[in-house]
């Protein structure tokens, strides 16, 4: 049943980019809905995309998040990561630093390279101290290890930074 979920999410993808077919989002959201009633983590995930982007259908955070949810506490660290975007933006009706720093907090433990920066940056500022994330160099440094080690970026710029304040 596996491999019929799959090729259920990877039709949904094709209508969905319109990669070697007509780009059709009614198809996509049909096809990752039948995958998804599955439990498919790939398209739980683009479901919530979807709902976050309003493709497809009308823009939707809550039901982005629900989806989103599902995914990540199935072990899908992008729909974690998001999740905490989403949590974190300034201006949404879904804002809750807290809930931010749970999400990227998941994500990071997962590997996810961006949420390991994310948690990183939240531990050298200190600036989500409200919501139990206490500034800390010292983990701060581990996370952005962490993180360059899979070739991010931003997290090898922080590290050659912090060596030459050493």
């Amino acid at each position: 049943m596996q491999g019929h979920v799959r090729a259920m999410h990877e039709v949904g993808t094709i209508y969905f980019t319109g990669n070697g077919l007509p780009r059709n989002f009614q198809m996509a959201l049909s096809w990752w809905e039948k995958a998804a009633k599955n439990d498919y983590n790939p398209s739980l995930y683009s479901l919530g995309r979807a709902y976050r982007e309003g493709k497809g259908v009308a823009r939707h955070l809550r039901t982005a998040v629900e989806f989103w949810a599902k995914a990540a506490e199935r072990g899908h660290s992008e729909a974690a990561y998001q999740l905490g975007n989403l949590f974190a933006e300034d201006g949404s009706e879904m804002r809750s630093l807290q809930d931010a720093a749970i999400w990227w907090n998941n994500a990071a433990h997962q590997g996810h390279a961006d949420a390991q920066y994310q948690i990183a940056t939240l531990y050298e500022s200190g600036a989500y101290s409200h919501v139990d994330v206490e500034q800390s160099s010292e983990v701060a440094f581990q996370w952005y290890q962490k993180a360059a080690a899979q070739g991010h970026i931003a997290s090898q710029q922080k590290l050659e930074q912090a060596t030459l304040m050493i």
